[in-house]
Order: structure tokens, then sequence, then C-alpha cells
């Protein structure tokens, strides 16, 4: 399931599938595309009493300067507990943040925000930062913004 609130990022995505052999060119049913807030959709979906194997995070950036830090860190905690409560037990959650005025440990802190709110528990599998493609200069660490975890839902 692909949710964004643009629907011509959905279109675009649905296309790059269909290009990339996994949907007939004309049909969407085999995989959904659903112009929705991720935040009211994923709250849907646990209401529902809905769970997946494998939930992937990766917002824009919240928070591109300082003074939207606080801000950015309330959303990566509010996304992250809607998340977390439609994992399955093992499963697994792959959360992103790229926003370069938090910093890796405020991530993860917000994402363990996270699972305390939703009372789960969980392991850190993986911790990623950008990718050897995408380097950066000492003393900035604002141009390393890419952050991603991978956890183990119990």
């Amino acid at each position: 399931m692909n949710v964004d609130s643009s629907r011509t990022a959905l279109d675009l995505a649905e296309r790059n599938y269909s290009l990339n052999g996994h949907l007939p060119a004309s049909s969407s049913d085999q995989h959904g595309f659903v112009a929705s807030d991720a935040n009211r959709y994923l709250q849907q979906l646990a209401q529902e009493g809905k769970s997946f194997d494998i939930v992937i995070l990766d917002p824009p950036a919240f928070a591109k300067s300082l003074d939207r830090k606080e801000r950015a860190l309330r959303g990566y905690e509010t996304l992250n507990t809607q998340g977390i409560q439609v994992v399955s037990p093992g499963g697994l959650l792959l959360t992103c943040s790229c926003s370069g005025a938090v910093g890796p440990v405020e991530f993860e802190t917000a994402v363990r925000q996270g699972l305390r709110i939703a009372r789960r528990s969980a392991q850190i599998v993986a911790s990623f930062g950008p990718s050897i493609d995408h380097p950066s200069l000492p003393g900035f660490s604002e141009d390393r913004y890419l952050k991603a975890l991978v956890l183990r839902l119990n």
C-alpha cells in the first residue's frame, strides 16, 4: 500500500511500478495507491485491526531549519506511533528522516517515544545514514540529513 497526500506523487509511483513490471499498465488492483494523510490513514487501519509484516515510513523533511526542529520531532513521534501500531508482531518497520535539523540520536529518541506510546517493544536491526554516493563536508553535519532505522517489533 502506497499512501501519500499528493495524488501526483501517487500517479508517478504507479507509473513507475508499471514500467518496472509490477503492475498491469491499466490496473492498480494488485497494489494500492491511496491519496490520504498518512497519520489519519494509519490510525484508521489500526482501528480496523489491520496489520502488516513490513511498514515503511519515509516522509518528506519535517524540519528544513532549526526553528522547526521541535515540531518535526513531534511529527516523527506521531507518525512512528501510528506506523508501529500496524506492524504485526515480528514484523519490520523501516522509518526514515531527511530533516537536516534533526540528528540521528534525536530521531531515534522520537521513534522510541512512538514505541512507548504504542506500548510496543522492538529491536533495532539496522541503522543507516547517507550512502557513499552522498558525500558530506567535515564539520557540516546538516548535510548528513538522511537517517533510517529498521526495527523488528515484538
